[in-house]
């Protein structure tokens, strides 16, 4: 049965224009016919300021998916079972459904804000790229054919990959980690995993006033810990001893470096550069009033070490009001 071409079933003006010239090949068209459903296989919506792409569900042989670069926020891509390519990379997702695309091998979601989604029934996955979004876990057990993975610019503290041995490249760059198990990888062939960063540097003040900050809570093999260095706020090198995992500091720390071996496939072995950082302060106690109508511009002031980052975790702002999330202005128009 035909498809009506109109706002309900696809409310974006340019997806819906795109289905009229691009598909049917005539842009007043007011019908998708059945012809055509089961011939369009590609669909190719690159940087076409698409918000929605409601409708896309009709086009049930679609096998690969181009939207970079669009503004989308959602996409449920769960009634396109034969799909086997998705590149919905540089949007603005906060929800990608792919539950039900068994059939999928490449997927590139980067650059979007994704906390979290369920790829454990994309079993034929060979190429997963998801850099630069919020992830704190990925479930990879079921992926067991994955070549390559991309995970940098996240925010995982743990990464698990011993299910999936056939990979043979590795991008994790740029997270939380502080140690990584590859050994049950031995096809890779490159991997790049430095540097990172972990929030929540626990020391301890001892009697003869130094300060003692033990490693064995961060990794779990403390001899394959080199290369230590720690630092003061001001920069200054501040270690006075360190035996079995146990370092001790002459002042209070900001930072503290560290190599970690990683070993993977035949005596190979790289080095996971980790910085432990103390977590963020936030400097400003209280935010200037403000009356219905004013513009409003003021910024939190916090103190950290590395890049960070602003969010509401609870309650919300007046309406009108934005927080920029890198650097922590508050501004708008109260309405």
């Amino acid at each position: 049965m035909s498809i009506l071409i109109n706002s309900t079933n696809f409310p974006d003006d340019n997806f819906r224009a795109y289905v009229q010239s691009t598909i049917m090949g005539d842009a007043s068209a007011s019908e998708l016919t059945d012809e055509k459903i089961a011939s369009t296989i590609d669909i190719d919506v690159s940087y076409s300021d698409i918000a929605d792409l409601k409708g896309i569900e009709y086009f049930t042989a679609l096998t690969s998916l181009v939207c970079t670069g669009n503004s989308l926020t959602t996409l449920d891509m769960s009634s396109n079972t034969a799909l086997t390519v998705l590149m919905c990379n540089s949007n603005q997702l906060e929800s990608l459904n792919i539950s039900k695309n068994a059939a999928l091998r490449s997927l590139y979601c980067g650059s979007n804000k994704l906390k979290t989604f369920d790829i454990t029934h994309c079993t034929s996955l060979i190429q997963f790229v998801c850099n630069n979004n919020r992830f704190l876990t990925l479930d990879l057990s079921k992926n067991t054919a994955l070549n390559i993975l991309g995970c940098s610019l996240n925010m995982l503290e743990s990464l698990d990959l011993s299910a999936n041995t056939a990979l043979y490249d590795v991008t994790c760059d740029h997270n939380r980690l502080t140690e990584l198990d590859l050994s049950a990888n031995t096809a890779l062939e490159e991997i790049e995993i430095n540097p990172h960063t972990h929030n929540g540097l626990n020391f301890t003040e001892t009697e003869d006033e130094m300060y003692q900050v033990d490693l064995s809570q961060y990794v779990s093999d403390i001899s394959k810990i080199s290369n230590i260095s720690a630092k003061s706020a001001s920069g200054a090198s501040i270690i006075a001893s360190y035996a079995n995992g146990i370092l001790k500091l002459a002042d209070e720390p900001a930072s503290v470096n560290y190599f970690y071996a990683v070993n993977y496939g035949t005596n190979k072995t790289a080095n996971l550069d980790v910085t432990l950082v103390s977590d963020p302060v936030i400097i400003t106690e209280e935010l200037p009033d403000t009356e219905l109508g004013d513009t409003y511009n003021t910024k939190i002031e916090a103190e950290g070490t590395g890049t960070l980052e602003y969010a509401i975790v609870s309650g919300a702002l007046p309406d009108g009001l934005t927080l920029d999330s890198s650097t922590g202005v508050i501004s708008g128009t109260i309405r």
